[in-house]
């Protein structure tokens, strides 16, 4: 009898230290899962820091690059300026305003006074619209006369933002680049990502005030894709006008075979 009590009191005992050992086996389970996800956190922190730094430290080489090209400017400006003021009468024309230079031009071919033109501010670019930049860019140079080899030093000057830092990064490892070659860099970099942002909101576009106004804004996102080298159909362009419609209207438009914009309008005004 006391044999039994004895092995039984042993069995609950055994009992007991097995469902505490399960209980301290899931709870140290329960820490070791959480000392991974602290590990995979502190992992995630370092690359975070790794990568903070890296920026920090590509910094002062944008800035560097960036101070360089100023300086260069600068130097080849009062280079020019100096070569006119050592012949006594001709001037730079780098630093001569667009309108005087029009203005001797037009007084030598016709030997009549001309009209005198606006003064023209450089764009700044900020990385969008690569293509309109390029345009407005190209009309100051020819204004201007700026030559060639000055032209990508120039432009750079009035670079701002993220287009600011990718030239820096660009020009320490291109070094000197002309002018066409610097446009179809800045192209590839910007122009891919600005094309299918506008493109979304081409396709995304729908009547929400009157005809007009939506086919105002639809016409303006189609002249930019079309500055962006995109290619539109007139009958692809048709299509996404009368898609883009109110559902009343657009039912109205659709009973007619609309092969012609200036129709497809006229239908949807009335």
């Amino acid at each position: 009898m006391g044999y039994n009590t004895r092995q039984g009191k042993q069995h609950q005992l055994d009992e007991h230290v097995s469902l505490m050992e399960a209980q301290f086996a899931d709870h140290f389970g329960a820490i070791d899962d959480q000392l991974v996800g602290l590990r995979e956190s502190v992992s995630e922190i370092s690359d975070l820091k790794l990568s903070v730094d890296q920026l920090r430290d590509e910094l002062p080489v944008v800035r560097q690059g960036l101070t360089e090209l100023r300086q260069m400017m600068n130097q080849l400006i009062h280079h020019r300026e100096g070569e006119s003021s050592g012949s006594g009468s001709k001037q730079s024309k780098l630093s001569r305003e667009p309108e005087q230079l029009y203005s001797e031009y037009q007084h030598t071919t016709t030997g009549t006074p001309p009209p005198k033109l606006p003064k023209l501010e450089f764009p700044r670019f900020y990385g969008e619209d690569s293509y309109g930049w390029v345009q407005k860019a190209e009309k100051y140079f020819e204004f201007n006369y700026v030559e060639e080899q000055y032209k990508v030093s120039f432009a750079s000057v009035h670079f701002d933002g993220q287009a600011e830092f990718w030239f820096g990064t660009y020009i320490k490892a291109k070094g000197i680049v002309s002018w066409p070659n610097f446009i179809r860099d800045l192209h590839a970099r910007f122009s891919s990502l600005f094309r299918e942002s506008v493109i979304g909101e081409f396709h995304k576009l729908r009547q929400i005030t009157t005809v007009e106004q939506y086919y105002n804004a639809l016409e303006t996102l189609r002249s930019i894709l079309v500055s962006e080298g995109c290619k539109f159909e007139e009958n692809y362009f048709i299509q996404s006008f009368v898609s883009g419609l109110k559902d009343d209207i657009r039912l109205e438009v659709e009973k007619f075979d609309v092969e012609d914009l200036s129709r497809a309008i006229f239908l949807a005004r009335k």
